[in-house]
Parts: structure tokens; sequence; C-alpha cells
């Protein structure tokens, strides 16, 4: 095992934890992986506009398109059961047997609606659906 020192936090560590660099001298960044991830938290949280807009432009690449494809693949594979349950609470929206209302059910702000299963998503479940914002919704996954 081959030990670096990063030069942001000082702590020796494992050289698979330094990002390639073809540029210098190993092979590797002067800064581990972690410490190059705190600081691009940082500049995100003052301004994500930026990060937003280049990956928005990488997204209308065919390597961006492949690679959203190839994501959404691995998460059908990896979570089927939220598959189906979108499937049938969908299929029962479309069907009249579940009511999408107007406004968010947490807030009542309207908006575009989001389903939540938020009682899982196994059969039972299945049609155990609130309809939120996309506000409430993230603020739920949260919880």
């Amino acid at each position: 095992m081959v030990a670096k020192q990063c030069i942001k936090c000082n702590e020796e560590k494992e050289f698979s934890l330094f990002h390639r660099d073809a540029q210098t001298k190993d092979g590797r960044k002067a800064k581990c992986a972690k410490c190059i991830l705190k600081e691009w938290k940082i500049k995100y949280d003052k301004d994500p506009l930026p990060f937003r807009r280049s990956a928005k432009k990488y997204s209308l690449t065919g390597k961006g398109k492949k690679a959203i494809r190839e994501g959404a693949e691995r998460y059908r594979k990896r979570y089927p059961e939220k598959q189906i349950a979108q499937w049938k609470a969908r299929n029962a929206r479309v069907g009249g047997h579940i009511k999408k209302p107007d406004k968010c059910e947490e807030c009542n702000n309207k908006a575009t609606l989001q389903g939540h299963h938020y009682k899982g998503y196994t059969k039972e479940n299945w049609y155990a659906v609130k309809f939120l914002c996309p506000k409430c919704h993230t603020k739920e996954h949260k919880l």
C-alpha cells in the first residue's frame, strides 16, 4: 500500500483515496478526494447556478444522455418494488380509483404534485399515496 499526504488536511492516506491527475509526477491530485468534495460543496452552497448549468449542458450531450439512461436502469433494477408501486398508483389514478387533488396535501399550495408512497412500496401499500408539492415531497424523504 502506497500512502500520500493531503496538502489540505495533512493526513496521510491510502494512494487510492486521491483522484487521478496525469499532470502530476505521481499521477494523483495533491488533495484527497474528501477535501476536494468539501471544497466543491462550499462552492455549490455559495452559488449553485454554474453547477446546474454545467449539469444541464452535460445532460444534453450523447454521453450525458447515455449516463442518465444507465443510471435510471440501475435504479429500476435496484428498486423494482418502487417501480411496480408507481405503475399501480399511476394506473389507479388514470382509471379514476385514486383522486389527485388540486393542492399539496401538506401545505395546500398549488403546484405540480408528486405522488408519495408514505407507507412504503409493498403490495398492500401500493395505493397509499399522498400528493405533495416538490418541496414537501423532498421534506418527507429527509425525515
